[in-house]
């Protein structure tokens, strides 16, 4: 698995499969790829995941990547703990600040992230 950033949506996102609230962390490859922590509201990443996964907040402005920024538009994807149903979303920017999130019209209900991935059912 290659480097990716994590995110982190204002409102929950419900499984179009099953309808359980998703995780609130998202992971994405569309931004900058050095495993930034991003939340929904924000124009700059506010954090950075470590390997354990654990999110560390940048404690100054000073920490933050230097020129890490997220297109206008974004896919974010997570994994339903419900129904394991593999979950793509859209995230927006206006002026380099992220505005919206929602689920990708293209998300298969059918889906399941485990069978197809790793063989299981």
């Amino acid at each position: 698995m290659g480097m990716y950033d994590s995110y982190e949506p204002l409102e929950t996102l419900n499984c179009p499969r099953c309808g359980a609230a998703l995780e609130k962390w998202w992971q994405g490859k569309d931004g900058p790829n050095e495993l930034l922590l991003w939340k929904e509201g924000e124009g700059a990443a506010v954090g950075f995941l470590p390997v354990d996964h654990k999110p560390i907040e940048f404690k100054s402005i000073e920490e933050q990547p230097d020129e890490t920024k997220l297109p206008e538009s974004f896919r974010i994807h997570a994994i339903c703990s419900s129904c394991n149903n593999l979950v793509n979303a859209v995230g927006k920017c206006r002026n380099g600040v992220w505005i919206s999130t929602w689920l990708d019209s293209k998300n298969e209900p059918g889906s399941n992230y485990f069978s197809e991935n790793h063989g299981d059912s």
